[in-house]
């Protein structure tokens, strides 16, 4: 009786091993080590600007730039100038 216990637990064991590494990436798999690809990780930070009339800070992208040649956030502040 114990002798088929010691095998079904040296049993379970060689599974539990198999599964492991059949979920852990091997380092030879050219796939799972490399970190450098493009896409992988998170994006760059947007450059931003701070608007010249509320102060708020939003990405260059979104940023409306006035005759004075500084940032604002929206029309209405554009149009009101620095604050």
């Amino acid at each position: 009786m114990a002798l088929k216990i010691l095998l079904l637990v040296l049993l379970l064991l060689v599974v539990m091993i198999v599964i492991g590494k059949r979920r852990r990436p091997s380092s030879s798999d050219p796939d799972s080590a490399d970190t450098t690809r493009r896409g992988s990780g998170p994006p760059p930070p947007a450059p931003m600007r701070v608007c010249a009339h509320c102060g708020v800070h939003l990405p260059l992208s979104e940023a409306l730039t006035g005759r004075d040649g500084l940032s604002y956030c929206s029309d209405p502040h554009r149009i009101a100038g620095p604050g």
